[in-house]
């Protein structure tokens, strides 16, 4: 009987034994589970605040490389102005700048919540003297003749080979600056000259040649001035305020309200013009009113040195008795770069870029640019800064920051 009670207590002990060390075994697998829990929740959490970081500084990359483009095209841009510029995933930056373009503090804050990516940069964004934004006349070609006019405001004149960038469009929207390509006859060279004009403001230029002297400042710059960006395909999509003409050559006693595009398919047939008897093949518009301004289509593989290669013949357009644009209008005056412009007792508001630009008796409020020639004779031109800021669809004004100049740089990172 005794042994069969040692037998009995022997069994309960083996039994507790075992059940102390299942709840052993038991904890420390509970144990282990919750620290890998643990250790994997960190892992995670750590893995998604890299990555907000690194969102956050992409962010702030994508903010600093669109401060440069918007930098580069106007020197006066100050930011977002509080505004967040939306990125894919969520990201986002904030642009604000202040100070003086030669020591311009500019701050971008990328943001991909809950990170914070912010870069303080000082740079040095002078525009120098060759932007054609803050200009009355911006020439860039070969010859120029100013005769009994006055300009008020700032001229820039390329009198060198090598001064110009000119401007290439490319079929998916893009563009580039390539070289100077004026190309002067042989034997010939630059020819500019000033007879009896007044220019009130700078006449910037790219050698030391005396061309007014007297009260007119003249300025040596050796910034390249480049070519308008300029695509007017725009202009042909149905839309209010805007008629488009194909193949018309002679308007006359005309009122426009709608922006008038002239698309020319074909030559105009010659005409005599009644002066012993020489014929023209021009457009040709007599006492109109363009209130809305003018717009002579040209395909955008057009080169505008060399029209007619593209076009097949030259674009000439002579006004007489004409005015276009309006005060506090769409700043459009004329926009044909790649036709020759006779203007004759007429009137401009806005902007005219045109390859051959000839004034006769006529005024200007805006932005005169010619790419080709240029002859103002008992003319005026009065530079107009809104027509600068905003340039009506088709055309891009630099504003004067033709490069930046990284002066200092600090970083932080943060929630």
């Amino acid at each position: 009987m005794m042994r069969r009670r040692r037998s009995r207590d022997g069994g309960r002990r083996r039994r507790g034994s075992v059940f102390v060390l299942v709840l052993l075994l038991s904890g420390l697998v509970a144990g282990l589970a919750a620290s890998f829990a643990a250790g994997a929740r960190l892992q995670l959490q750590q893995g998604r605040d890299q990555r907000s970081a690194l969102g956050a500084e992409l962010a702030a990359e994508s903010g600093w490389e669109y401060a440069l483009r918007r930098l580069r095209l106007d020197h006066r841009w100050r930011g977002t102005d509080g505004a967040a510029v939306a990125l894919p995933d969520g990201r986002s930056f904030v642009v604000a700048a202040q100070g003086p373009a030669e020591s311009l503090v500019v701050q971008i804050d990328g943001r991909a919540a809950p990170g914070l990516a912010r870069y303080r940069l000082e740079v040095d964004a002078d525009p120098g003297g060759a932007s054609n934004g803050d200009k009355a006349v911006v020439f860039l070609g070969e010859q120029a003749e100013f005769a009994f006019s006055q300009v008020d405001g700032d001229v820039l004149l390329p009198d060198r080979l090598g001064a110009v960038r000119d401007w290439h469009n490319e079929a998916d929207g893009g563009g580039w600056w390539g070289g100077d390509g004026r190309a002067p006859e042989p034997g010939e060279g630059l020819e500019y000259s000033f007879r009896w004009t007044d220019v009130h403001g700078t006449l910037w230029k790219f050698t030391d040649t005396v061309y007014l002297g007297g009260d007119t400042e003249e300025q040596v710059t050796e910034e390249p001035v480049k070519m308008p960006p300029w695509r007017l395909e725009g202009w042909l999509d149905p839309q209010p305020g805007v008629q488009v003409l194909t193949d018309v050559y002679e308007l006359r006693n005309q009122i426009y309200d709608d922006t008038v595009v002239l698309v020319l398919t074909q030559p105009p047939p010659a005409h005599s013009t009644g002066h012993q008897g020489v014929e023209h093949a021009d457009v040709h518009l007599d006492n109109c009113h363009f209130n809305a301004g003018l717009v002579v289509y040209a395909p955008w593989d057009t080169d505008l040195r060399r029209p007619a290669a593209r076009i097949g013949f030259k674009q000439e357009i002579t006004a007489c008795n004409c005015v276009f644009g309006v005060p506090g209008g769409n700043h459009l005056g004329v926009l044909a770069p790649a036709a020759e412009i006779e203007l004759e007792n007429s009137v401009v508001r806005g902007l005219v870029y045109a390859r051959e630009a000839e004034f006769e008796l006529s005024d200007l409020w805006g932005v005169l640019i010619a790419v080709h020639e240029l002859e103002l004779e008992h003319a005026q031109v009065f530079f107009d800064p809104e027509v600068a800021r905003e340039p009506p669809p088709g055309v891009e004004l630099d504003q004067g920051a033709a490069h930046l100049a990284l002066l200092e740089m600090a970083e932080h990172y943060g929630g």
